[in-house]
């Protein structure tokens, strides 16, 4: 008694193989980036605001961030740094 093989179409692993495949490839061509516009170029904005953000302020003086206007009363030194900041103080 031979054992009758099933056709390979009619095997539930060649199915689920064929439905990931196709998934993966219609995952893949719809993940392309070009979403049709055109790509512009930033110029500047960045070199302006860290011309703005380096400047100095002194006691007394008054300074508008947005719509609100701050008055800069006393300065302290601490030790306490942001953990997530690249920077290092000067």
């Amino acid at each position: 008694m031979a054992k009758v093989k099933k056709p390979i179409y009619k095997r539930i692993w060649f199915w689920i193989v064929l439905v990931v495949l196709v998934i993966a490839i219609g995952g893949v061509a719809t993940s392309r980036s070009d979403n049709g516009g055109e790509k512009v170029e930033q110029k500047s904005s960045a070199k302006t605001k860290e011309k703005e953000s380096d400047k100095f302020y002194k006691i007394g003086d008054t300074v508008q961030v947005g719509d609100v206007e701050y008055t800069l009363k006393h300065v302290e030194l601490t030790d306490e740094r942001n953990e997530f900041d690249d920077k290092k103080p000067a």
